[in-house]
């Protein structure tokens, strides 16, 4: 037998395995070449004895594994691949079995460990295994089982009401919430409350793993689903643009029963009813701090301003419907809109638009704008404005205007524009009186 060395004990001389005693006694005629067979030499007794005491000290240093082999006498363990080994000779599946320790000791990796994944019997017992590091090489080895086995073990398994092992619960397991065997992790508990990755809006969002998460985009959101649905599970969802949540009775229940538009900075709390994805949303929260759904009086101002000795813009473009430049947004208490680019995006519901801009002074005579509110989204025309046209003599200042009431059926961008009939025109002249020169101005108040 080859001398045993793992670092806590060297034999001077060749210690015998217990591994390789047989279960069989009177296979065991010899312990390290010590004859014990019938009429042996008497003096060979007093020898296997303190062997024997030897080879149960040097099990017992490392208990926790046992070399198992065949589980009768010497076997021969080789090399397979770099995940797996045999036993040569012997169907042993049923000991060496998926999800059992075992540790592998060779020259090349030196000792590792890991988990039986599956194990198979053809003539040898084929086993293999997922390392926690490293992996064997084609070389001599020697494996190990560990002592406990992964099924029916000596230790009960833990309960409410027992103590005993558990297996830890996957965040999916701890979403799901029903496993009443498995112990809850901190990643798992957090999978309940944590940020999530942001998600972009679409006709189904879908949350999965946390509890608070960013919705990107302005794409109407028709209903929302848990990916792991437990009835009572909540998250909370926090808008970063303008967008529609459309009302249903049973999916996406609504707080008044009524669509939401959406502004950057709302949130809202959603609920799972069932755990069949049907959601509620008890909590919608404003920004602004105003009302969900803002039906009277809800206001909005929208304006180019610039600094006082600034002009009123670039050159004029004419023959074509041109979109007007607003820059600021003076007054939107409630939410009803929001300014990107030019354009004000407003959420369903109907509106009065209120609209000026100047123009001027003309250098030529004849030079004439008109104003329109352009439905951008759907390209379509919503309220022509009044037109004005100068006189034959130049350097006139002109206003136009638009007043109207639409309805929109959804979130839709909006854009206020001028036509002219000539490019020896201006969008406005600075006064420089000190203050802010504003040029154009659009006010909208949500009626319903």
């Amino acid at each position: 037998m080859p001398s045993r060395n793992e670092g806590l004990f060297h034999w001077e001389f060749k210690p015998m395995a217990i591994s390789d005693y047989s279960t069989t006694p009177g296979s065991n005629t010899a312990i390290s070449s010590i004859n014990i067979a019938e009429n042996c030499p008497a003096g060979g007794i007093n020898n296997a004895i303190r062997q024997h005491l030897a080879d149960d000290r040097d099990q017992w240093n490392h208990a926790e594994w046992f070399e198992y082999g065949d589980g009768d006498g010497t076997a021969t363990v080789t090399y397979v691949s770099s995940t797996s080994f045999k036993i040569e000779g012997a169907d042993v599946s049923t000991v060496w079995h998926a999800g059992r320790r075992v540790k592998v000791v060779a020259a090349t990796p030196g000792t590792i460990y890991g988990t039986i994944a599956s194990v198979a019997f053809s003539t040898d017992t084929t086993v293999t295994v997922t390392w926690d590091s490293g992996s064997l090489s084609n070389e001599s080895l020697t494996a190990y089982l560990g002592i406990l086995s992964a099924t029916n073990q000596s230790i009960p398994v833990g309960s409410a009401t027992a103590k005993g092992t558990v297996e830890l619960a996957t965040t999916t397991e701890t979403l799901t919430g029903t496993d009443a065997t498995r112990a809850v992790t901190p990643d798992g508990l957090a999978a309940l409350w944590e940020k999530g990755s942001d998600i972009a809006s679409a006709g189904t969002i879908s949350i999965g793993e946390g509890g608070f998460f960013h919705i990107t985009g302005t794409t109407t959101i028709t209903d929302i689903d848990f990916a792991t649905d437990k009835s009572g599970r909540a998250a909370w969802l926090i808008f970063d643009g303008a967008l529609t949540l459309t009302h249903n009775a049973t999916t996406l229940i609504l707080p008044t029963g009524a669509n939401i538009t959406t502004a950057a900075g709302d949130a809202c709390l959603v609920v799972s009813e069932d755990g069949s994805d049907n959601v509620r949303v008890p909590i919608y929260s404003r920004k602004t701090g105003g009302p969900v759904n803002a039906v009277v009086n809800s206001y909005a101002k929208y304006s180019y301003t610039v600094a006082s000795g600034t002009d009123g813009g670039g050159a004029v473009v004419a023959s074509t419907w041109t979109t007007l430049a607003i820059n600021t947004e003076n007054n939107d208490a409630d939410g009803i809109g929001s300014l990107s680019s030019n354009q004000i995006t407003l959420g369903a519901g109907t509106y009065r638009v209120s609209a000026r801009c100047v123009f001027g002074p003309q250098t030529v005579g004849g030079v004439g704008f008109a104003v329109r509110l352009l439905n951008v989204t759907d390209a379509s025309t919503v309220i022509v404005g009044d037109h004005s046209v100068g006189g034959s003599t130049g350097n006139i200042v002109m206003t136009c205007s638009l007043e109207g009431e639409f309805t929109l059926s959804g979130s839709k961008a909006l854009a206020f524009q001028y036509w002219c009939n000539s490019t020896s025109a201006s969008l406005g002249a600075a006064l420089s009186t000190g203050i802010s020169e504003v040029y154009r101005v659009i006010e909208f108040t949500k009626v319903a």
